[in-house]
C-alpha cells in the first residue's frame, strides 16, 4: 500500500491499523479468517475476487478497492511513468449482465 493510499484510508476512517497480505491468492476464501477480524476490508483483485470478497465479508462491512490513474511520459505520451492515487471506492454490488450474439 502508498503512502498516499494508506493517509487517504485515514482521511476516511481516522487512525487505521493495517494488516496488508502482499501476496497472490486464487480465491477470497484463504483470507476468511483476516476478513472476519477486519473492521473494514481494503482489497486489490479482479472482478470475480471482488465478488468473493464481497459475498465473505456480509453487508455490514465495507469492501473497498482504490483507483489509481496511469501517469504519462509529458514528452512522448506512450511512456508509462507511474500510477497516483484517484481514491477510494465502496463496492457496494457486483453485476455482470451477457447477452447473446
Amino acid at each position: 500500500m502508498s503512502a498516499e493510499q494508506s493517509a487517504d484510508l485515514k482521511r476516511i476512517f481516522g487512525l487505521v491499523e493495517v494488516h496488508q497480505v502482499n501476496r497472490t491468492i486464487s480465491s477470497a476464501h484463504e483470507l476468511a479468517e483476516e476478513i472476519a477480524a477486519a473492521d473494514v476490508v481494503a482489497i486489490v483483485a479482479p472482478l470475480p475476487l471482488q465478488q468473493q470478497f464481497l459475498q465473505i465479508a456480509g453487508p455490514d462491512k465495507p469492501v473497498l478497492f482504490c483507483k489509481n490513474d496511469r501517469v504519462m511520459d509529458p514528452v512522448d505520451g506512450t511512456k508509462l511513468l507511474g500510477f497516483r492515487h484517484a481514491g477510494w471506492f465502496r463496492i457496494k454490488e457486483i453485476r455482470v449482465i451477457f447477452e447473446k450474439l
